[in-house]
């Protein structure tokens, strides 16, 4: 059995939104042209950008979002289940996120977990030499269902074609987020997949209103989970 596990990252492996987290630093609220600005254009990933903008212009340092970034709670169980991954020979992880790289690698960094996760695919992200965080989406897409900056199904797709053009083929992907821009993937897994929508969160809501229809082609296999406990159980049955 080989299975490939695929995980969300703000409210899915931490407990809380990586792009809200680092406001705390700014005792000033977000000034209302950059709030309006994000009303035109839609992107979140280019209202972040401008954020950074506004907490450098606020005096932000990087090591004072480093530091800050590290504090970060993990979701209950999610340290026990990367760690149950990146010990088996049989699972592998990867992380789709809309948060940035800077961002998702210091977090699992500081916590001795970056090095447990074969692939992190996310937004760009980098300090500038004056020292202001700068981010970029990930890719371009023609995707309806998902944010301009990432088609998690395309990037899922595009890593599963090339493990198997490497002979490498997974019995099992096993999906997990909470929010709406994970509802994409979730509709192109296969029977024999397993998706984990978390408790409470957008992704149990879409999914319940996409299979209130008896014609909904919804393929995998969907579990509610409140903590990673519920997924690491699920992975150690599937590897007796």
């Amino acid at each position: 059995m080989k299975v490939l596990l695929a995980c969300d990252f703000d409210h899915t492996i931490i407990n809380d939104n990586s792009d809200t987290w680092v406001l705390q630093l700014s005792s000033d609220k977000v000034p209302a042209d950059i709030r309006s600005r994000y009303d035109i254009h839609g992107s979140w990933t280019d209202y972040m950008d401008e954020i950074f903008k506004f907490l450098h212009s606020k005096g932000i340092t990087p090591e004072q979002i480093i530091n800050h970034m590290q504090k970060i709670p993990f979701v209950d169980g999610m340290k026990e289940l990367l760690l149950l991954q990146a010990q088996s020979q049989s699972v592998d992880c990867i992380i789709l996120s809309d948060s940035n790289k800077i961002f998702i690698n210091c977090i699992l960094e500081a916590s001795g977990l970056l090095e447990s996760i074969g692939a992190v695919y996310t937004n760009p992200a980098e300090f500038q030499e004056n020292g202001c965080l700068s981010v970029s989406h990930y890719h371009k897409h023609g995707c309806q269902l998902c944010p301009v900056n990432l088609c998690k199904t395309e990037v899922l797709q595009n890593y599963l074609k090339t493990c198997r053009e490497n002979g490498k083929v997974y019995d099992v992907v096993v999906f997990v987020g909470d929010g709406g821009n994970d509802f994409c993937p979730c509709l192109n897994l296969s029977e024999r997949d397993a998706v984990f929508a978390r408790k409470g969160y957008r992704l149990v809501r879409k999914i319940e209103k996409l299979t209130s229809n008896k014609k909904s082609n919804l393929k995998p296999e969907v579990k509610i989970w409140e903590s990673g406990f519920e997924i690491k159980s699920h992975l150690e049955s599937l590897l007796k």
